[in-house]
Order: C-alpha cells, then structure tokens, then sequence
C-alpha cells in the first residue's frame, strides 16, 4: 500500500513538473515574441531611422534656430511628466535597436549613417536627461509656445482651413503648456531673467499679431467673423497665462541658483556622441587660439598690402549703401568663378532691400531690412508692406525710401511676400 501511494505521489509529482516546465516554457515563448515585436529580429538602420524620424517629428523641442526646423504633425506639443517619462522609455528601446544592429563589414558611406542615427539619439539623450532645458531653462516653454506660433505663422501662404487649425490649436495650447512649464521648472536665475526681459511687451505684440492674423484665418463650415472671435479668444488667455508666467518667475528670480555651467563630463558627452567630434575641450581651445592668431596674422598682412591706400569710407545715404552693396555682391559672384573657387547659378537670388511700413498705431514706422529676392515674391499687403529692389532686374522700380500703404496699386513687378514675414521683420528689426 505504502509503495502504491508512493508511486501515485511520484506520478503527480512528475506531471507537476511537466506542467511547471511548459508554463515557463509558454511565458518564454511569449515574452519572446513580446520582445520580437518590439524589436525587428533583423533590425536595419534605415529601418531604425524610418521609426526615429517619425517618432522624432512629433517631440522634437522647438528652437528659435533656422537650422533644425522641421516639417511636424498637428499634434500639440505635451510637456507633461508623464509625456517627458513615456519620450525616455521610447528612447531607450531606440538605443536598444541601435546597439544590436552590427554594422562591423559594412560599406563607409552605411557605417557613417549608422553613426549619424547614433548621434541623433545622443542629441535627444542630451535634451532629455544630459543637459534638460525643459527642467532648467524658462525660455524654453516660451519657444514651446510662442516660436511653435511663430513658425506656423512665417510659412508660405494661403491660410487655409488646415494651417488656421494649426494656427488656432498653438496659440490655444499656450497656456497649458506654461502650466506644465511651471510643474517642471527648477530655474537657474540667468535663464529666468533672459526670459523675462522676451516676455516685457509680450501683450503689444500678442495683440499686434491678432489683428493682422484673425482676419485671414478659416474654418470651413465657421463665417470669418466666428474665426476671428476664436482666435481672439485664445489671444487673450494666451497674454494672460504669458504675463503670469512672467510674474512667477520675477517672484522667485532671487532665489534661483546662478551656476548654469553643465560641467566638463556633460560637455564631453556633447562633443563625443552629439558633435562626434574626436577631440578634448583642451584640444578645441587650442584649436580655437590658432585659428585666432590665423585670422590676427591675416588681417596684419591685409593692413600691410594695402598700405598707402585710402581708408574706406562709411556710405553717405542709404542710397549709396544700396548701391554699394549691389555692386560688392555682383563683384563677389565674379570673383568667385574667376578664381575657380565655385559657380554661382543665374537663379541664385541676389541681395535686396525691403520698406516695411506699419499703420497700426499713429504715425506710419519704416525700417529697412537687406533680404534675399529668393525668399518670397512681392506685393502690397493691407497694413504691412514690403517694398524689394531687386538688383538685377529692375534697380529703377521705385526711388529709395518711396512707400506704398495699404492697397494703393503695386506694380506688376512687385510680387506679394506676404503677411506672415512681414510680422517676422517687424519683430526682429527695431522700428526708426
């Protein structure tokens, strides 16, 4: 009897067993296949690059500089905890695909882009944890809001139903977004004062760009006169969420640290995996003393060439400076192709000057501003108006200085540029 119910125990025991190993078996396979779906099995870096570049398009941080504007979704920008927490683990499983993928016998010109997708999730690395903006800097959440505005606002036209969303959705997004600036902000006091000094005229210009841009806006199925109540709407809380911001800042400026240095550690990072530059900060400051005492040595031989000549003189007129820097620009191009250094194609845009007349408030505002002709085409618009003389194909359009306002009637050879640039200039150049 003993031994039966020893056997019968020993039977159970070993289906027990069985049962135990094909449960973990099954949670393997599962976890496996869990994983594979994660990660390709034979992963490519175009492939990785495809993924990362959609991915990045949507959280990429705005920034005030040309170079790294990119084409975006409508989505908002989301700088929230928990958004900032799920960008780190996306980045995590991007590493994971990068550092698995072997590019050892590949060609230079593979190798190199597998080193520059390496670089791209080192820049996100560096923006995230190396050296986080978002936890450290103000102006951050301003370019968040305001540049994310400004890039919407500078595209080429026409307002259409889908930009004015995009339009309307950023400047309706501003206020959350400070909020979330707030939750997240431990600010050193140099960032916090530079952003405050942006913020000092924040509801003249808000307002400025309301008027000029809610009559151009549409929605289909929405009168303009619904559009630019909405727009205006959001204008509003917009200046208001700005002005508490800047508020909140001024309140604790004191208090913030002034250190803002990221240190050597984060700068090598910088330069080793974002830059993929080979060298030390000691080997750049060199590098950066010779190229001082390059340009040093150049310009004494220069003095020394063109000693006995008379000293350039500072242009008398404006005309004169247009004038000048006309011929200098043509002069360049020459030079240019004589010595063989590059070919300058007739389509290359030529340097131009542009009037740009406000109404807004009291007397007409002129400035001046040297442009491309390649940047857009001219004509009058209602309130801002942007004159070109182009250099090469009609110099004697208009006199310089002359104005058109509002809808006075353009030559055929002045082509509309446009709003939205218009606003640009006026914004980045001071009015005389």
């Amino acid at each position: 009897m003993q031994g039966m119910i020893g056997s019968c125990i020993d039977r159970r025991l070993s289906r027990i067993r069985v049962r135990g190993a094909c449960f973990v078996l099954a949670c393997a396979l599962l976890d496996t296949s869990v994983a594979a779906r994660m990660i390709p099995a034979r992963d490519s870096v175009e492939a990785l690059a495809s993924d990362f570049w959609q991915w990045r398009a949507q959280h990429q941080p705005f920034s005030r500089d040309d170079i790294p504007r990119i084409e975006r979704p409508e989505s908002q920008p989301d700088w929230s905890r928990a958004s900032i927490a799920e960008q780190k683990a996306t980045l995590e499983d991007f590493e994971k695909r990068w550092k698995q993928i072997d590019p050892s016998g590949w060609a230079v010109p593979r190798q190199v882009d597998y080193r520059l997708v390496g670089s791209a999730l080192a820049r996100v690395r560096w923006e995230l944890e190396v050296d986080p903006r978002w936890e450290r800097d103000p102006s951050f959440y301003l370019d968040q809001t305001l540049t994310a505005l400004l890039e919407a606002l500078v595209q080429p036209s026409p307002f259409d139903a889908a930009r004015s969303r995009v339009i309307l959705g950023r400047m309706q997004a501003i206020p959350r977004i400070l909020e979330q600036g707030k939750a997240n902000l431990r600010p050193m006091r140099p960032f916090a004062a530079l952003a405050i000094g942006d913020l000092q005229e924040i509801r003249l210009e808000l307002e400025r760009v309301e008027r000029e841009v809610a009559p151009m806006l549409q929605w289909r199925g929405s009168s303009a006169q619904d559009s630019a109540a909405s727009f205006q709407r959001a204008t509003e809380q917009a200046i208001l969420a700005l002005e508490a911001y800047r508020e909140w800042l001024q309140a604790q400026l004191g208090a913030m640290p002034e250190k803002v240095a990221v240190g050597r550690e984060k700068y090598e990072f910088f330069l080793q995996q974002v830059a993929l530059l080979p060298y030390s900060p000691e080997q750049l400051l060199a590098l950066g003393q010779q190229e001082l005492d390059r340009s040093v040595a150049f310009e004494q031989y220069e003095k020394q060439r063109n000693r006995g000549l008379p000293e350039l003189r500072l242009a008398s007129s404006l005309p004169q400076e247009i004038d000048r820097t006309r011929q200098e620009e043509l002069g360049i191009r020459r030079f240019l192709e004589k010595k063989g250094i590059l070919t300058v194609p007739p389509e290359m845009g030529h340097v131009v000057f542009a009037v740009l007349v406000s109404r807004m408030n009291g007397p007409a505002k002129t400035n001046w501003v040297m442009l491309s002709d390649a940047d857009c085409r001219l004509s009058s618009v209602t309130v801002l108006v942007a004159l070109w003389v182009p250099i090469t194909t009609c110099p004697k359009l208009i006199e310089v200085g002359e104005t058109i306002v509002g809808c006075d009637p353009v030559p055929d050879s002045v082509m509309d540029c446009g709003l939205p640039l218009a606003l640009k200039l006026m914004a980045a150049v001071p009015t005389g």
